[in-house]
């Protein structure tokens, strides 16, 4: 603290992490057993962890995907409607993975991904998108995330990052070495974020690597600690040169000018969403208790814990600050609501996710891109059903069947472990293992790829052919 600040911002300072430190353990606890076994005693209505919003015509646009669908939203007073939900219109692979907004020509366009296709729809009567475009990328490329990239559209997939242009054709592309699925382009797509969790499997090798998109050189390489592999939300303001980065303990400031690196603690076990609006003094960030303004002196200006934004069960995680008739908002993806607020954290307006309108929590399933691969290549898994956050482990291996046709063990080849999101649901891209055979064994070879709850205790498998 500094000490040669007035006593009454001190002070006031000493009561925020003062309280807030006796919020964290009565509130954690409280998130936690009700994400973990709320759903035994009743319903579970479904989390909004993640999405985009845009200002359109002066009106506040909101959507998101984790309920598997394009759920579209539009505000009305103090209330945001649900406009329109779509699946993605594909047989097998109908749930989309992620989405972005994006204006063109004065139209509101949204852009989704399932995999295998990028999808445009145009939003002209949002409680009637028409599909407009679509792509397949034909390389084994499984698109997982789209966004924003200056006037482009990014989408992040297994064989790395594609910029497309607004008509679905491909300008550019930064390969993904190391096949690492936590990549992420900053939003006027000049940075590349390259988040990397238990690198080389050492659990205290957390680190984020800062790519300049346009040289291709490392910009940065600074450790942080991250508890789980989730998909993070940087934010780099590009008029002064300043990445930002939340992880797990501390708020994380990388000057791409001077190369220096500045930490600010925050109160929570978690780190979710950065974001601003260019030409501003100050940022927002989240870490699921509440969500802090700072200044780029990574000094906090004002806070507001979830709890007091008014709607039960909140835990801000992702964040979308706009500008609304020269006016701040920001979108919170709050667990079970979505809310807008001023930049004085009063609510405008919000939608409640109740069990009547949503999907339930999925049924126990995994899926995979493909069923057959040959050994050190890729291939893109994923999985609903589990618990909220809990740890999984992706095993390549086959069973040991008891005289009872009782499973007695699983013989593992690999093993990797990963977690789920708030919803229970998980993608990962895998690499098949290069295994050893026995004297009579041949390639083909059939195993199973085994998804195994370390909390629910939840296993599900499905079948695969190393060649």
């Amino acid at each position: 603290m500094n000490l040669s600040q007035p006593k009454a911002i001190r002070n006031q300072k000493m009561r925020y992490f003062f309280i807030a430190g006796l919020l964290v353990i009565l509130y954690v606890s409280m998130f936690v057993f009700d994400m973990l076994f709320g759903a035994k005693a009743q319903g579970k209505v479904q989390s909004y962890s993640s999405g985009d919003a845009i200002v359109w015509n002066n009106e506040i646009y909101v959507g998101s995907v984790d309920t598997d669908k394009l759920e579209l939203f539009k505000q009305a007073g103090d209330k945001l409607i649900k406009e329109y939900a779509i699946s993605a219109p594909d047989e097998r692979w109908n749930d989309f993975y992620d989405f972005a907004f994006n204006i063109e020509a004065d139209v509101l366009y949204a852009y989704a991904v399932n995999g295998k296709y990028l999808y445009k729809y145009n939003l002209t009567d949002i409680s009637n998108p028409v599909i407009v475009g679509s792509v397949k990328d034909n390389s084994w490329d499984w698109m997982m995330r789209v966004q924003k990239a200056g006037d482009n559209i990014a989408t992040v997939g297994t064989n790395g990052i594609r910029i497309w242009n607004n008509n679905l054709m491909a300008i550019n592309s930064y390969a993904n070495q190391e096949k690492n699925d936590n990549i992420t382009l900053s939003r006027g797509g000049e940075i590349i974020f390259d988040i990397k969790t238990d690198y080389g499997s050492d659990k205290e090798n957390d680190f984020i690597k800062i790519i300049s998109s346009q040289t291709r050189a490392e910009l940065a390489s600074p450790r942080i600690v991250l508890n789980s592999d989730r998909i993070r939300q940087p934010y780099y303001d590009a008029d002064k040169k300043l990445a930002y980065f939340a992880g797990d303990r501390v708020l994380k400031q990388v000057n791409l000018t001077t190369g220096a690196v500045n930490n600010f603690q925050h109160i929570s076990a978690e780190g979710f969403a950065v974001d601003g609006i260019f030409g501003k003094d100050h940022f927002y960030f989240t870490d699921g208790i509440g969500i802090v303004k700072m200044n780029h002196e990574l000094k906090p200006l004002s806070w507001q814990h979830a709890y007091k934004i008014g709607l039960p069960n909140a835990w801000c995680m992702g964040l979308k600050a706009l500008e609304q008739n020269g006016q701040e908002r920001l979108a919170v993806f709050n667990h079970e609501s979505i809310v807008i607020l001023d930049e004085n954290f009063k609510l405008v307006a919000s939608y409640k996710a109740t069990e009547d309108n949503n999907t339930p929590r999925k049924p126990l399933s995994m899926s995979i891109d493909r069923n057959r691969a040959a050994r050190n290549s890729q291939v893109s898994l994923r999985g609903a059903g589990f618990a909220p956050q809990e740890e999984i482990a992706l095993i390549f291996g086959r069973p040991e069947i008891g005289k009872m046709g009782e499973l007695v063990k699983d013989i593992e080849f690999s093993r990797v472990v990963i977690s789920a999101d708030e919803a229970g649901r998980f993608t990962k891209v895998l690499t098949v293992p290069d295994i050893k055979l026995g004297r009579f064994e041949s390639f083909p070879y059939g195993v199973d790829i085994i998804a195994k709850g370390l909390n629910s205790g939840l296993r599900y498998s499905i079948g695969f052919t190393i060649e």
